[in-house]
């Protein structure tokens, strides 16, 4: 079928000059049309997705920080109370009351930033949020001696912190 093609022929025409463009413009088309699509698709997903981590992972730091900070002041204010010898009247129980009302709600900021956090980090890391919440459990009933200092305090939280940021990091 080819052997009496001669190069001035409409049919070698055809195959030699129309044909490999029509070849390159169906394919660049496919590729246009359906791949790069499907790709930038797929890159704005995850990129989407790194973003949500990372905006999660700064809520953690900051409710972290918030209640640790709410932890050292009512710390600090019972041992105050305890080192007096007498109970808490007027504004310094009320600022008592008020650092109390504050720990309890940077806690449940807290345990909801972390709730979140858990749809989007892996086993390791849900696990560790888990130990987390059983040691906050556990210290969120003791009495003022019972307490961890402020360097275990901070030890802990950061530790959780550390946990969340090399997931992320591992992630990205």
């Amino acid at each position: 079928m080819f052997d009496n093609l001669t190069e001035h022929s409409v049919s070698y025409i055809i195959l030699k000059e129309w044909i490999p463009p029509l070849i390159a413009i169906v394919v660049g088309g496919l590729f246009a049309s359906v791949l790069f699509p499907r790709w930038q698709e797929n890159f704005s997903r995850n990129r989407a997705r790194e973003l949500r981590r990372l905006e999660i992972l700064e809520e953690v730091s900051r409710c972290a920080n918030r209640y640790i900070v709410s932890w050292k002041r009512l710390i600090i204010i019972s041992k105050f109370e305890l080192e007096s010898g007498e109970p808490l009247e007027g504004d310094p129980l009320d600022r008592k009351k008020g650092f109390i009302e504050d720990r309890n709600k940077c806690r449940m900021d807290l345990s909801d930033a972390l709730c979140i956090a858990e749809i989007y980090v892996s086993d390791h890391a849900s696990d560790y949020i888990r130990k987390f919440r059983r040691w906050d459990d556990g210290i969120s009933h003791k009495r003022l001696d019972e307490l961890p200092d402020n360097d275990a305090l901070d030890l802990e939280f950061g530790r959780m912190i550390h946990v969340l940021t090399t997931e992320l990091r591992r992630r990205s």
